[in-house]
């Protein structure tokens, strides 16, 4: 059918909203209509597809929009700026399922005798969480819902077919009819997902760690040490503790919280869920009911059509941790009762495009449910574009801060007493062990700041010796977490792979080390010069691992690699899959430090690079780009101090300003990572001295965004040079 016509649009002379209405007959007109119709037809999704309905979509549709023109007309605006200036916003507004499903609310009204209403308030939030064009002053959103809902009765009064359809007895004839065709909905059973939520989240995943049997008593629940906060927005407040910032009597109504790789994001998130999940169920009805989206998998579900929005991801439960729950009691507690919402993992979500949309539809969700608390956690790399929109629509920001002498003090004593339970002298011992270690290293002191590394810390301090710096621990870390990839485990049983299968046993964590650099600097590299995807598909990681093997002997190396993509996904802690056809790093910080132990490798070990071929293959191509910074600033301080001082040198040496002298503070970073001025030449560490007060100070034009950076890396580098570390 020409649904244009029978909706009246190309009748309409000049009529310019063709524009907007005309592209969704080709795209996708059935889910508009299910959308718009949702309160009326909800679970009966099939009929999305009766004319009845599509044509009473669109007859509202365009009276919605010729009312919206009136509106901009009587705001005195002219035609040829309306459309200059709201076509494409308009487009973009009847894209967004909230809008519609507002849009035709009133039929269900009329249809039910009810006064129909038009909620204008949600129409202006997500108006104004679209980020559109601003409407004029003028513009009467009371004066549109009258109008529009005069039309809403017009079109239900002249439409015997969708009267009949939409009838409430009709409805429920069909939903009987239909119920035996479709799955049974789940119910909200507070015990099943009080269960659920234990089962995911309350042992720590370390199963790959030990053999000894202490991991299986490291519970969240009694390991978890509540860090500290500081609101962004006001530096001069004293820091608050994460407690304060849960609490269900707190009146932080909708938060931010930013941190660095391996902070403790996802697990404060964690244990809020099981904090709630450890109560008596005869209470929970009575306290603050926990959600948790764990927003990579949400967005694969998305990608997928598993669901449409976050109250369906529950229904569905397609990787929801805790269990499904059905989305009609979720949406009467999330508009009556108490809850916190926890949007975990923003950074994640890796396409543009896609994580502009579930911040939208965050925003729109706070709006939707003004009752729930919201929290997102997001890395602080990346996160800057979302951040005034967040700000706009009321959400304040906290910056997870690192663990402090008392917190890190507290976390070896439990996790000591937790994983030594047989022998409480003996972890009594390795805790102080490790404490003294803190005490005295100002390396160890750094890096047991963040919860990942102490972590890996308190599982090395096992043995007899600890690592001295970052970089070692990294690889002693490592060692660790592959010494029980059982590498030919699922090769195939038969004779013709008896060779590999014997030099598979002898496959030691060296190798395995190896084939992680490639995969890493693979990663890296790619996730660069592309799309910023930080994963690897299934057959490029097979690949990899493929000419891995190659180089150590395997006759048979392509299909030995399917098996050892399956091992290492499964049991070395390091990399996992991610979804789809998609595998990556468990964390960031293993990729980064893959990556730059390649480099290193290959300059140091392989000899397959030189240095001149690390300075610009490595530093000048990359020195602009801050996602390699980490990478960098730990080869710089790796390599020889000789090699380490002329890279940063080079660094120093160029041309800042195009790159908003990123290099003046990679080369800070990569003294600080050194801990020392490895050797620069006199006249290197005058020129970044001056070129730093120049920013910090505001004296270079252009670049006053600069300055607080600026003045952060001047401390840090004059710190360094009071220290006396000159080399």
């Amino acid at each position: 059918m020409d649904w244009l016509v029978i909706w009246g649009v190309k009748s309409a002379t000049g009529f310019f909203f063709e524009e907007v209405i005309a592209p969704l007959v080709k795209e996708s007109l059935e889910e508009c209509v299910k959308d718009f119709f949702s309160d009326s037809i909800e679970d009966l999704v099939d009929f999305a597809r009766d004319d009845s309905l599509k044509k009473a979509f669109g007859q509202a549709l365009k009276a919605f929009l010729e009312l919206v023109q009136e509106e901009l007309e009587e705001a005195e605006l002219d035609r040829e700026q309306i459309r200059q200036q709201y076509t494409r916003p308009l487009k973009k507004f009847r894209k967004h399922s909230p809008v519609l499903s507002t849009l035709g609310r009133p039929f269900s009204q009329v249809l039910s005798g009810e006064k129909p209403s038009l909620d204008t308030d949600n129409l202006q939030g997500a108006w104004v969480a679209l980020g559109l064009q601003s409407l004029p002053p003028k513009f009467d959103w009371s004066q549109l819902d009258k109008r529009y809902c005069r039309k809403v009765r017009s079109i239900v009064r002249d439409s015997e077919e969708l009267r009949e359809l939409l009838n409430a007895e009709n409805l429920d004839k069909i939903r009987e009819q239909l119920s035996q065709l479709t799955p049974i909905l789940p119910d909200f059973d507070f015990g099943r997902y009080q269960e659920g939520l234990t089962t995911a989240y309350g042992k720590l995943k370390l199963d790959s760690l030990d053999t000894s049997g202490c991991h299986y008593s490291l519970q969240l629940w009694k390991i978890f040490v509540p860090q500290d906060l500081r609101e962004q927005s006001h530096p001069q407040q004293p820091l608050c503790s994460i407690l304060d910032l849960l609490h269900p009597h707190k009146q932080y109504k909708y938060t931010v919280i930013l941190g660095n790789p391996g902070s403790g994001k996802s697990t404060l998130t964690q244990y809020k869920a099981l904090e709630w999940a450890k109560q008596p169920t005869s209470t929970v009805r009575l306290q603050e009911f926990p959600l948790l989206i764990e927003l990579r998998n949400y967005a694969e579900n998305i990608q997928k059509s598993r669901c449409q929005n976050f109250l369906d991801y529950f229904q569905q439960g397609t990787g929801v941790s805790g269990g499904n729950l059905n989305q009609k009691e979720l949406h009467e507690w999330l508009t009556n009762r108490p809850a916190i919402v926890m949007f975990d993992g923003l950074d994640e979500v890796l396409d543009p495009a896609e994580r502009e949309n579930i911040v939208i539809d965050i925003i729109n969700f706070s709006r939707t449910y003004p009752q729930a608390k919201i929290l997102v956690t997001s890395r602080i790399v990346g996160y800057e574009p979302q951040r005034l929109r967040f700000a706009k629509a009321g959400f304040r920001h906290f910056l997870l801060q690192d663990l402090n002498e008392t917190q890190i003090r507290e976390f070896i004593e439990k996790w000591h007493n937790l994983a030594f339970q047989d022998n409480l002298t003996d972890g009594e011992r390795k805790g102080k062990r490790l404490q003294d270690a803190i005490a005295n290293s100002i390396a160890f002191r750094e890096l047991a700041g963040n919860p990942l590394l102490l972590t890996m810390m308190a599982i090395l301090n096992r043995r007899d010796v600890l690592p001295q710096d970052n970089i070692t621990l990294y690889k002693e870390a490592s060692a660790v977490l592959l010494q029980h990839w059982e590498a030919d485990k699922y090769l195939p049983d038969t004779d013709r792979f008896d060779q590999d299968i014997k030099r598979l046993k002898t496959l030691d964590y060296q190798d395995k080390q190896e084939m992680l650099r490639q995969i890493a600097r693979y990663v890296q590299t790619n996730a660069s010069n592309f799309s910023g995807d930080l994963f690897i598909r299934r057959d490029e990681l097979q690949t990899v691992l493929s000419d891995c093997l190659k180089t150590l002997g395997f006759t048979q190396s392509k299909i030995v690699a399917k098996s050892l993509q399956i091992q290492l996904t499964t049991r070395s802690f390091i990399v996992c899959f991610v979804g789809g056809d998609y595998y990556g790093f468990v964390h960031r910080t293993f990729l980064e430090f893959f990556c730059a132990w390649s480099w290193i490798w290959r300059f140091e070990k392989k000899r397959e690079i030189n240095e001149d071929e690390l300075k610009n293959d490595l530093f000048r191509c990359r020195w602009q780009d801050e996602s390699w910074h980490e990478v960098l600033s730990l080869v710089a301080s790796d390599i020889d101090k000789r090699f380490a001082a002329t890279l940063v040198e080079d660094l120093i040496s160029q041309d800042g300003q195009p790159g908003d002298f990123m290099n003046l503070f990679l080369a800070v970073k990569c003294l600080c990572e050194a801990r020392s001025f490895i050797n620069i030449k006199e006249v290197s560490i005058n020129k970044l001295s001056r070129e730093l007060e120049e920013l910090a100070e505001g004296r270079i034009a252009g670049m006053s965004a600069l300055q607080e950076k600026a003045r952060k890396a001047l401390d840090k580098f004059r710190s360094l040079g009071q220290n006396g570390n000159r080399g």
